[in-house]
């Protein structure tokens, strides 16, 4: 989107008061929108940059990222759905046919297998790592689906006008690949999260930096 909305972007990204109250304890959440954004910039350098653009090790470095993302925290696995969308919208069904997908999907197997053995030799589970948090919906309750409606409302205020000018100011936002995946991304992360009877305002931490990249664009189309 050019260097402006890069400037925009890491401004909003700064100050915005969830990303500084989080921020200042020790929690997981920085970290995994870190690895997450790694992950999604070797996404779109692997599937969807220029050949001349392009890196032989891209796939594997976005399954490396996106497992270390994984790690950090499991709910990242809510941005699978969107990358299958999105590489369908990008290339049809023939992504099925992108030797790279499977680098991609290769490194990162070998990267979580063997925390996958270590929970099943541990919990006699693979799945072993979600039990806490099962445990944790069954003592305090699932939340109703629109519970993150009142997140944007309360933590995303400021960013929601932002986000409506990227569209009122640019009516082909959906005709270019690079802002569809942003959309994209917002929008199945929402959906997910709104799914999960497990919530907390800061779970739905991976839609922030869609978030902030259409609230810069909707300053930069001013």
């Amino acid at each position: 989107f050019g260097k402006e909305v890069a400037l925009y972007s890491a401004g909003i990204y700064a100050f915005l008061p969830l990303n500084v109250f989080w921020g200042s304890k020790l929690l997981t959440d920085i970290s995994v929108l870190t690895f997450l954004m790694f992950s999604c910039y070797f996404f779109l350098k692997a599937f969807y940059y220029k050949e001349s653009k392009r890196t032989y090790f891209s796939p594997i470095l976005f399954g490396i990222f996106f497992s270390l993302a994984f790690f950090t925290r499991y709910t990242v696995i809510w941005m699978v759905p969107f990358f299958v969308i999105w590489l369908f919208y990008n290339e049809g069904i023939a992504f099925l046919r992108n030797k790279k997908l499977y680098a991609g999907i290769l490194s990162f197997v070998l990267m979580v297998l063997p925390w996958f053995i270590f929970n099943y030799l541990e919990y006699n589970s693979v799945f072993g790592f979600m039990h806490s948090s099962l445990e944790a919906s069954v003592r305090w309750g699932s939340k109703p689906y629109w519970y993150y409606f009142g997140t944007l409302g309360i933590h995303f205020w400021i960013l929601l006008p932002l986000v409506f000018l990227a569209f009122l100011f640019d009516a082909k936002i959906l005709d270019k690949k690079s802002k569809t995946f942003i959309l994209l991304w917002a929008v199945v992360i929402f959906i997910a999260a709104s799914l999960t009877p497990s919530k907390d305002h800061r779970y739905i931490s991976p839609i922030i930096p869609p978030l902030v990249i259409l609230s810069a664009l909707g300053i930069y189309s001013l």
